[in-house]
């Protein structure tokens, strides 16, 4: 059975989808955060831009969100990469 596609369809659900991966992939990273004790911009922006110019704390931040990916049926490979793991 062949259905023709509406190609204007299929643009808008590749961008729902994409923004769907985005926000997805940006809570897996929130939760690492918050795992790690990162404070968040608004609250100690210092701090906060100080341990996103630091490589371990950097490494274990990928390396908590891949758990976490994986803990949600995720693939963590990306994550993984980018702690060099």
């Amino acid at each position: 059975m062949q259905t023709d596609l509406d190609l204007d369809d299929v643009l808008d659900l590749a961008r729902e989808v994409g923004d769907l991966q985005e926000a997805i992939r940006a809570a897996v990273y929130r939760a690492a955060a918050r795992t790690l004790g990162t404070p968040t911009v608004t609250e100690d922006w210092e701090r906060a831009m100080e341990l996103a110019r630091d490589p371990e704390h950097q490494r274990q931040l990928h390396l908590t969100a891949a758990a976490y990916a994986q803990a949600v049926g995720l693939d963590p490979g990306p994550m993984s990469d980018a702690a060099g793991s």
